[in-house]
């Protein structure tokens, strides 16, 4: 914090009290960070033994682009709700096969780092839509672009207008009615735990 204090000062010469609220915006910048880091790595280790740790910090070097990646996403994201995002996103680059296509996990990060919580939240919820329709008999893609259908008319239009923003769901020309990307899947299950994608 004192080398950026004395940088400001050889630009201009701060009052005194100038200079007490550049040092508590340094101090502000600087708890958000730690707090963030804090976060994102009790999640991470969240249940793990101590075997289990050593074993993730290796994968973490493996893995350093996407890691290192998504931790800064979750320090600078104004949404601190998207820390757990950013945390099972990295679980499932490092834990399966799903992002073994470099294309896909490229789209996974972006969508992770570009997209509101309320509109990732937006394809939980139509996620489990989805499960429900299967579980009583019916098709799950159906569930779920019914509840996005529906959701035109709940004040929902910006989260709808991102998400499609971003090619999760799309207007069928013929119907007039919004779609679902199949890909969309592979990305709400690596965002949200399975405990999280089972209740509404």
């Amino acid at each position: 914090m004192g080398d950026l204090v004395e940088v400001a000062l050889e630009i201009e010469p701060f009052s005194g009290k100038m200079l007490t609220i550049v040092e508590k915006g340094i101090s502000f910048f600087e708890k958000k960070r730690n707090e963030r880091i804090n976060t994102f790595y009790e999640e991470l280790y969240q249940g793990t033994t101590e075997e289990e740790r050593i074993k993730y910090e290796q994968q973490i070097e493996v893995n350093a682009d996407d890691f290192y990646g998504l931790l800064n996403a979750s320090i600078e994201d104004e949404e601190e709700e998207k820390v757990n995002i950013y945390v099972n996103l990295f679980k499932s680059i490092r834990d399966t096969d799903l992002f073994k296509d470099k294309k896909a996990r490229y789209q996974a990060i972006h969508i992770a780092k570009n997209l509101p919580f309320s509109a990732l939240e937006l394809i939980r919820l139509s996620e489990i839509e989805s499960k429900k329709a299967r579980e009583n008999g019916g098709r799950g893609q159906e569930g779920a672009e019914f509840f996005i259908h529906k959701m035109r008319g709940f004040s929902m239009m910006y989260e709808l207008n991102m998400l499609e923003q971003y090619t999760v769901i799309y207007i069928d020309q013929k119907t007039n009615r919004y779609k679902i990307n199949p890909i969309s899947s592979l990305f709400v299950n690596s965002f949200f735990t399975p405990e999280e994608l089972s209740e509404s």
